[in-house]
């Protein structure tokens, strides 16, 4: 079976409808394949998304005249192909194969990797896809073709019915290829990963200006210089398009929807309210990812606020950022985030941070719009161990993901006190995820109330990012032995911190527990006492 894939345009990390959804693993005998798919058209006439995984050994016309035979499925709607191996090639006949598909709605390309010349690659094929809507190419570049090029922009600009783009775009896009998209005006969400280190502010704005329906634009970050470009946004001028009804086809099946957490990949949204909205409507996003592209985000609506007169010549948005590389994490990015984007900024996700102090905590408890923070923090060389206090981020009462990872040296305490102030603060928290067992600092008790976070559905609980176990003696020992928690006899075990299934959060749905031991019930504990 394949693996699911992400929805080309609800960037989410929840499981994909799985109603007349078929799973399928390309066979390298054609013979084979042409049999089961004989078998599955009439086991599963009612197949709606095929999800098709296609081994390294299959062979690109062998792929084709696979894909081909998926027409027997008279209800096909969406076909997620997934090359699970990166020295597979997407190349044109897999598309034109795909093109033949004449009912298709939603196509999406992942996995191996780009021809060496872009001139081999013309995505303008699909055209005789009249109900095509939704189509993602996320693909690994190859070392004549990092990503599709302002040729490959072209031929995608004739698509002119898609209401939902993801491409893995190539460093060198310009103003010129981003320009050629701007033909596809019922767009509500454009993801280009990365965005091109010559693409500009004006570009930006000149894209904007062309796409009325927009609400969502992902963009992934290489350099820290460019969310300057992101300002773009705020130039473009406001459309005089009505807003579309709720039975709207942009509005249908979820299209121009925000979904939650994204994926596999890290991404960013810019909210922003549709074209002729009234003041009570919610907002809409864009979104800056890095490399590799990370999952979106989960988005809280808001009611909408008249726009401020900083803002008021551009759209009203909430902007969130992904950059992992080394120059996002320096002073001069948080800098720019904080004083120029914190009024729009609903998503970050930065790389490890080195860090001497804990006062850029202190900077981002000021980004109250955000509702997911995912970043690491190590001590550079020759730094002095410093506490990571979580209430400094307390403000961002609307957050719904928290990660946090630290290195061994760094302190990040937990109480219970913390707990209560914290879970208050974050009434929205749905996933949380702390780098902070086998810490002393960490009180056990805290961790019977996390419980008191309602909305909490997935909690991950890690040793720190430097974290090994040098002494697996001690930690026999010292962790599931006979003696106290932290103690290993003769041995520096790990401090393996108990937790209680009872004291959980009741809701979960993911859990990870790492350097934990299971705590018995006090009672049970008592009892245990008792009979020995």
């Amino acid at each position: 079976m394949a693996g699911n894939q992400e929805d080309v345009c609800a960037e989410s990390d929840a499981p994909a409808n799985e109603e007349n959804c078929l799973h399928l693993q390309l066979h390298t005998d054609e013979a084979v394949w042409m049999r089961q798919i004989g078998h599955l058209k009439d086991w599963c006439s009612a197949t709606r998304t095929v999800k098709l995984g296609v081994p390294a050994l299959v062979s690109t016309p062998l792929a084709a005249n696979s894909i081909r035979l998926l027409w027997l499925f008279p209800n096909l709607q969406r076909l997620d192909i997934n090359f699970n191996s990166t020295r597979s090639c997407i190349e044109q006949p897999v598309l034109i194969a795909c093109a033949e598909l004449m009912h298709l709605t939603s196509l999406s390309l992942s996995g191996g990797h780009l021809p060496r010349r872009s001139a081999d690659l013309d995505l303008g094929v699909l055209t005789s896809l009249r109900r095509l809507a939704a189509l993602a190419v996320r693909t690994h570049g190859s070392e004549g073709l990092d990503g599709l090029e302002d040729e490959q922009l072209v031929g995608v600009g004739r698509l002119t019915g898609l209401r939902c783009l993801a491409l893995r775009a190539s460093e060198n896009v310009t103003d010129e290829g981003l320009f050629a998209l701007s033909g596809l005006t019922g767009l509500t969400r454009l993801q280009l990963v990365p965005l091109g280190l010559c693409v500009t502010r004006s570009g930006i704005s000149r894209l904007a200006a062309c796409l009325p329906h927009l609400a969502h634009l992902g963009v992934g970050l290489h350099e820290a210089r460019q969310v300057a470009a992101l300002k773009g946004l705020d130039d473009a001028p406001p459309h005089a398009a009505p807003q579309p009804p709720a039975d709207h086809p942009l509005n249908s099946n979820g299209m121009s929807n925000d979904g939650s957490r994204g994926h596999s990949g890290h991404s960013a949204s810019l909210l922003r309210s549709p074209p002729g909205a009234a003041a009570g409507a919610g907002p809409a996003t864009v979104t800056a990812t890095a490399i590799p592209p990370p999952s979106p985000p989960p988005t809280q609506p808001t009611p909408a606020t008249p726009p401020s007169p900083s803002t008021s010549s551009g759209c009203s948005a909430s902007l969130s950022v992904v950059l992992n590389s080394p120059e996002a994490c320096a002073s001069a990015f948080l800098s720019t985030l904080t004083l120029v984007l914190r009024g729009r900024l609903g998503s970050l996700r930065l790389g490890t941070v080195e860090a001497a102090e804990p006062a850029f905590l202190l900077a981002l408890g000021t980004l109250t719009r955000l509702s997911e923070l995912k970043l690491g923090v190590s001590l550079p060389e020759g730094g002095r161990p410093f506490s990571l206090p979580l209430p400094h981020l307390a403000p961002l009462s609307r957050l719904r993901t928290l990660e946090l990872a630290v290195t061994r040296e760094l302190r990040l305490p937990l109480t219970p006190k913390m707990v209560g102030l914290l879970s208050a603060s974050w009434p929205h928290l749905r996933s949380l995820s702390l780098s902070l067992m086998t810490k002393p600092e960490v009180a056990p008790e805290a961790l019977r109330l996390l419980g008191a976070f309602g909305e909490l559905r997935e909690l991950s609980l890690f040793a720190p990012l430097d974290y090994c176990d040098e002494d697996e003696d001690g930690e026999e020992e010292g962790g599931f032995g006979g003696g106290p928690v932290g103690s290993s006899g003769g041995g520096m075990g790990p401090l393996l911190l108990p937790v209680s299934p009872r004291h959980l959060p009741p809701h979960l749905t993911h859990l990870v527990l790492e350097c934990a031991r299971l705590a018995a019930h006090q009672h049970q504990h008592q009892h245990q006492q008792q009979s020995a």
